[in-house]
């Protein structure tokens, strides 16, 4: 039953991670050959932060397969680096809005250093289908300090570094202690992690670079990989075309991860307009089936076998500033698994919720 349990919760996060990719283009390529983006391999998801620590609350070897996953530091126990040119998918204007209309554009001035508080947190339930539900589990707050420097002003580019600054754990879950003291220590190697990008007027981010230690325990980067992601999210793309108050564009596309086909629709709505500050409206539609076994803990498999997210969010855009004033988005995830572990077959379904948040830090 632990082999199952542990499966059931690798494959929930799995799941989440596929909203995480969908989210921005980080860790895609585009295929010459085909429409879809499939998603580089050192970049998929392999477990979650929230499984920091589950040694101690299922058992002994919890991680399984999943700590064998652990990358291997190098001789100078050095950095990973990625680097990813992200292509620019288009941006299908939906509707002009009311009158007047504005052709959207950031207006970077390439001065001064910005701050930045991302807050992510989970909580998630999860049913062993003909058994019952298990318990809820809440997770802390992961606070992350993120710092943004200008590099580089061009006509229609603004190059950038960032760093992390710290990440920190809130106290406001109460998830067991053999959860929050591990994690706290393995965030705390996330320090001095930075990266580089560009982004264009309309909010196309471009040449995404990051340097991740090669000692992180995976579960911690698959939280990497989602504030990296959210880095990448912090301008709105805007169409090509003007709009007002009312007006919507939207982007869609198809990804691929896991063996997973997800088809994904992100729509923008502009809700209000003073100067240079705007009140975005996202909402976020995935759908996705099928998927090949994929190796779990303690020699079971996992099979993804459907995914279904829905998420709503609210982006307060200054025209002239990299970070939001603030941004709030939430996501509802459900997948349906297969496990087979332990001579026999496990159905399971879950549901994960994710808040992120970011603002400005004073």
């Amino acid at each position: 039953m632990k082999n199952i349990l542990r499966s059931a919760l690798v494959c929930a996060f799995l799941g989440t991670g596929i909203v995480g990719l969908g989210l921005s283009a980080s860790g895609c390529k585009k295929d010459e050959n085909k429409s879809a983006v499939t998603i580089d391999a050192s970049a998929a998801p392999k477990a979650s932060a929230a499984m920091i620590g589950l040694d101690d609350v299922l058992g002994e070897n919890a991680m399984g397969g999943a700590q064998a996953a652990r990358r291997d530091p190098g001789a100078d126990g050095g950095q990973e680096e990625v680097t990813n040119t992200l292509p620019t998918a288009p941006v299908k204007l939906i509707s002009g809005g009311a009158d007047p209309k504005t052709a959207l554009r950031y207006k970077f001035t390439g001065s001064g250093a910005e701050k930045a508080l991302l807050d992510v947190k989970f909580s998630f339930a999860m049913e062993l289908v003909g058994i019952g539900k298990q318990p809820p589990m809440n997770m802390p707050t992961i606070r992350s300090h993120i710092t943004f420097t200008p590099i580089k002003l061009e006509k229609d580019l603004l190059r950038y570094s960032f760093v992390i600054q710290s990440m920190d754990v809130l106290p406001d879950a109460q998830a067991p202690k053999q959860i929050i003291e591990p994690l706290k220590g393995e965030l705390s190697k996330a320090k001095g992690i930075s990266g580089a990008a560009a982004v264009d007027t309309r909010g196309n981010i471009r040449d995404f670079q990051a340097s991740i230690p090669e000692n992180i325990e995976p579960q911690i980067a698959q939280m990497l990989t989602m504030i990296q992601e959210q880095t990448n999210q912090l301008v709105v793309p805007f169409p090509e075309e003007a709009v007002g108050v009312g007006g919507t564009w939207q982007k869609q596309g198809d990804i691929s991860a896991n063996g997973v086909k997800v088809h994904q629709e992100i729509t923008y709505t502009l809700d209000k307009m003073e100067g240079d500050a705007l009140s975005v409206r996202v909402v976020l539609k995935q759908a996705g089936a099928g998927g090949g076994d994929m190796p779990g803990p303690g020699g079971s498999k996992m099979r993804l076998e459907s995914i279904v997210s829905n998420g709503t969010g609210m982006n307060n855009v200054n025209l002239k500033s990299l970070v939001p004033s603030s941004a709030t988005n939430k996501v509802e995830n459900a997948t349906n698994a297969l496990i087979l572990a332990e001579g026999r077959s496990q159905k399971v379904s879950s549901k994960i919720s994710a808040t992120i948040q970011i603002k400005p830090e004073k």
